[in-house]
């Protein structure tokens, strides 16, 4: 038996089973991507004089390279390891003189090789095309360009790797994809929730107080998708397809799924094919992960009204009918899975496991919140602070924001500022800092939401505190009186500064 874990044989057989969908995928690709810039010239052939200077990064005219990433990418993977699926071909593989690493692998090379052509030849044709003939009308970012391309491979990597995991542990095309789905979308969706339940019972942490890790833009593959669900926000989307570290991030999550994969189909069995998943226990994880998912928007209104006090009454019809929709949604995920209606009655029991999965969720947020809440440091405990307005993007406010203010006058009113703040959130049991806010437009005083970066032995916290009229003042003379800040504002930015 051959100990390689590559074979050139095998890799050269996986792209030949795939090339009319390599073939393909780079042929749709690259019409669709095209189809872009063709509107922009005809623009341009039939109304010259409407042509006017757009400023572009290549996310904007490459942004269909998702196909490759979303469609053909998990398609070919499907397809080329599809003998998992069949009891007969499973034990072929596995008959043959190789060490099942080295197909897997091999196979795998082939994918990517395809991912590779078509990412590498849309994206020198759209270059051609944007640079070459769209000139008097397109500017392209150059540095814009090598990080999407890099996060697209990164994304096709993750994507086939999650998919080559759910095909090791389960044996038929349609539990392929759900537990694939799974592997993509639950754990950057659990996390996008605690965190976003968090910032808004808090009401003090800004979106630059929660750590990258913990945003949807830094998962590749599927942070695009979880930020157009959240608000539909293009910007944010481009954003997170040109985070470089972004695409580190996902280049290793795939890395790691790949080594999960390998180890779990090193010990398949070939009777798995066929079957939606090797064990009961198995099918039980993938049942009740995808009803805990569900689960969450009922567990997150119940939450929500206990939080806010809100009577009961004027809301049990609706979260009946999300439960007892949920409650189908989960039956029919064993009923599609495993295609035996009596397994429904037995899968019953697993849902009260994720509704307890559910609770726990929302324990965490509980927990988190109150850590958050709970953070009052005493003046003597830091060394500086800094003031951020977010409704200020000038010049001026960059520099105030960069300053350290060290005056222990400044630190005390940066404290005391943050426990007033606290004090209202938790008296007023207001949970969403919009609520918060509309409060307070009804008083005669006028509020400013600003955030204070606090500095001390333990290091860097930031926190949003509303600030009344008076308070403002006080903060502006406090901040006046800053030698460093002073000079600031009799400097003016040079005409080559990135700040406005």
């Amino acid at each position: 038996m051959t100990k390689r874990f590559f074979h050139g044989g095998l890799f050269r057989e996986g792209l030949r089973q795939t090339r009319l969908l390599g073939l393909g995928s780079l042929l749709v690709t690259a019409v669709f991507s095209v189809l872009p810039w063709l509107s922009i010239m005809s623009t341009q052939w039939q109304h010259p004089e409407e042509v006017v200077l757009q400023t572009y990064t290549f996310v904007e005219i490459g942004i269909l390279l998702l196909l490759q990433t979303c469609l053909f990418s998990p398609l070919m993977t499907l397809h080329l390891f599809r003998y998992l699926n069949r009891r007969n071909a499973s034990d072929f593989y596995h008959s043959l003189p190789h060490k099942r690493e080295a197909v897997h692998v091999s196979y795998f090379a082939a994918i990517e090789c395809w991912n590779l052509l078509t990412t590498l030849v849309v994206s020198a044709l759209l270059l051609v095309l944007y640079l070459g003939f769209a000139r008097p009308s397109v500017l392209l970012l150059p540095a814009s360009i090598a990080p999407f391309i890099f996060n697209m491979l990164a994304a096709q990597f993750m994507v086939a790797a999650a998919v080559l995991v759910a095909m090791s542990v389960t044996g038929t095309a349609f539990s392929n994809v759900l537990v694939a789905l799974l592997l993509l979308f639950v754990p950057r969706v659990v996390i996008t929730v605690v965190t976003g339940m968090v910032q808004n019972y808090s009401c003090v942490l800004s979106d630059e107080a929660i750590s990258p890790l913990f945003t949807p833009g830094i998962n590749v593959a599927a942070g695009p998708f979880v930020l157009a669900g959240m608000n539909g926000d293009f910007e944010a989307v481009t954003g997170c397809l040109m985070n470089p570290w972004g695409g580190l991030y996902t280049l290793a999550l795939g890395l790691l799924y790949m080594v999960l994969a390998l180890v779990l189909l090193h010990r398949r069995g070939s009777e798995t094919a066929t079957k939606s998943s090797p064990a009961r226990w198995l099918q039980a994880v993938f049942r009740i992960t995808f009803g805990m998912l569900l689960g969450l928007l009922p567990a997150g209104m119940i939450y929500d009204i206990v939080r806010t006090g809100t009577d009961m009454s004027s809301h049990w019809v609706t979260l009946l009918a999300l439960l007892l929709g949920v409650l189908a949604l989960y039956l029919l995920f064993e009923l599609f899975t495993t295609r035996k209606a009596k397994n429904m009655l037995r899968a019953l029991p697993g849902f009260g496991l994720a509704l307890l999965a559910d609770a726990a969720v929302l324990a965490m947020v509980a927990g988190i919140t109150n850590a958050v809440l709970a953070y009052r440091p005493q003046p003597q405990e830091l060394t500086s602070v800094s003031v951020v307005q977010h409704s200020s993007d000038n010049y001026f406010a960059e520099k105030m924001a960069a300053l350290p203010l060290t005056d222990t006058k400044t630190i005390a009113f940066a404290t005391e500022a943050l426990a007033k703040t606290v004090e209202d959130v938790k008296n007023d049991r207001m949970q969403k800092v919009a609520d918060y806010m509309l409060m307070r437009m009804n008083d005669p005083r006028d509020y400013q939401t600003v955030e204070f970066v606090y500095r001390g032995a333990g290091g860097e916290r930031r926190r949003l505190v509303l600030l009344d009229e008076t308070q403002q003042q006080t903060l502006a003379e406090l901040v006046g009186e800053n030698k460093a800040f002073a000079e600031a504002l009799r400097t003016l930015p040079d005409r080559k500064s990135d700040v406005a």
